[in-house]
């Protein structure tokens, strides 16, 4: 189903624009990305992004909401 896969899909989207940002912004300032680091920084920002999305989303439930968490009950 492609609605199962929808973090994936976000996590590889915003892991792309963060990979191509941080290219454009090393370049410009004169300081190149080896080629072989644009993959592995694609990566790290897919999984990370993956990670927090599985967290964030309530996989017991298919309806997709995220789930709140209260902290005020632990700080006391």
């Amino acid at each position: 189903m492609p609605f199962d896969r929808k973090p994936f899909v976000g996590a590889l989207v915003i892991g792309a624009f963060i990979t191509i940002c941080l290219g454009w912004l090393f370049s410009g300032a004169g300081r190149a990305i080896p080629l072989w680091g644009y993959p592995v920084l694609f990566a790290i920002f897919v999984a990370w992004l993956y990670a927090m999305g599985r967290l964030l989303t309530d996989t017991r439930k298919k309806s997709g909401q995220v789930r709140s968490v209260d902290i005020s009950s632990e700080i006391q």
